[in-house]
């Protein structure tokens, strides 16, 4: 079958080392036909990925990942083909700019409270919207560590000191699961489950993706280096038991987090044709 679509990167944007136009350069280089930019709580790279995807003969998924609460744990939401300039989602993506500013103020504050040396130029960088990617990257620059996959979840998994919930600090309404999908709707756009089981959260009992259904998810990210064999079955009969869409990508950032991840699990095109098909759907009259 064909399989040659990655429909989940980051640039730099939010916290991946490519420019747009470079993710869509190496993607051409590896033979990709269609690629997903999915920055988190920004689509400040969009325009310059749909430019550069044009010239290097690419089709193009804009997208966003959002970090959202949900049973007290931290999950990423994908949207695609959303109208950005749709009204609640511009108020949206300035709450999670806010939201992450504040979040990593607390973070660094509470860093240095465990005797980490952070400089404050950090929090000045790129308008305050810091990654905690950002901050891992200062402490191997400090010598502190060596490499990124082994420091990230010595400071940052849900129970090391640098990790605080999304939205568990400052006044900012949280952007629950339930009302990042009823935004990405409004905004004409598809919502999926970013890694269901792949990153912070381990476990997905099957009523936690039938509550998910009720408020009209409309597909899980299956395919995902993330997942191992037994973890994209058991989603896959989620995903049939629920009529859900199937979405994949290698959540590639770059060269920041090991070698570029791009390419080494693809994304057959016949499920990027179901979830433009779905895009269309929630396209209403008035829309362009």
């Amino acid at each position: 079958s064909d399989i040659r679509g990655d429909l989940h990167m980051h640039t730099n944007a939010s916290d991946g080392s490519f420019t747009p136009r470079e993710v869509m350069e190496y993607a051409g280089s590896l033979g990709l036909e269609a690629v997903g930019i999915c920055d988190h709580d920004t689509v400040d790279g969009l325009e310059e990925g749909a430019h550069a995807a044009r010239e290097f003969g690419i089709e193009f998924v804009p997208g966003i990942e959002l970090s959202c609460p949900w049973r007290g744990m931290e999950h990423h939401l994908l949207g695609y083909y959303m109208d950005t300039e749709e009204a609640g989602f511009r108020r949206m993506l300035r709450n999670c700019r806010d939201e992450r500013i504040v979040r990593m103020q607390a973070t660094v504050e509470r860093l240095r409270k465990n005797g980490m040396q952070i400089p404050d130029a950090i929090l000045e960088r790129n308008g305050g919207m810091i990654d905690r990617g950002d901050i891992v990257w200062e402490f191997i620059n400090q010598g502190l560590d060596k490499d990124f996959s082994s420091a990230y979840p010595k400071y940052f998994w849900p129970d090391k000191p640098g990790y605080i919930l999304p939205y568990s600090v400052g006044d900012i309404e949280p952007l629950t699961v339930r009302r990042a999908i009823e935004i990405i709707h409004t905004a004409g756009g598809v919502a999926v489950l970013a890694h269901p089981v792949g990153f912070y959260v381990k476990e997905m009992p099957r009523e936690q993706v039938a509550e998910a259904a009720e408020w009209d998810l409309d597909g899980l990210e299956v395919f995902t280096p993330r997942h191992d064999e037994t973890q994209m079955r058991y989603l896959l009969s989620l995903v049939e038991e629920f009529g859900m869409i199937v979405t994949g990508g290698t959540d590639c950032h770059g060269k920041i987090k090991d070698e570029p991840r791009m390419g080494t699990m693809r994304t057959d095109l016949s499920l990027l044709e179901k979830l433009r098909a779905r895009a269309r759907e929630y396209k209403t009259t008035d829309h362009e």
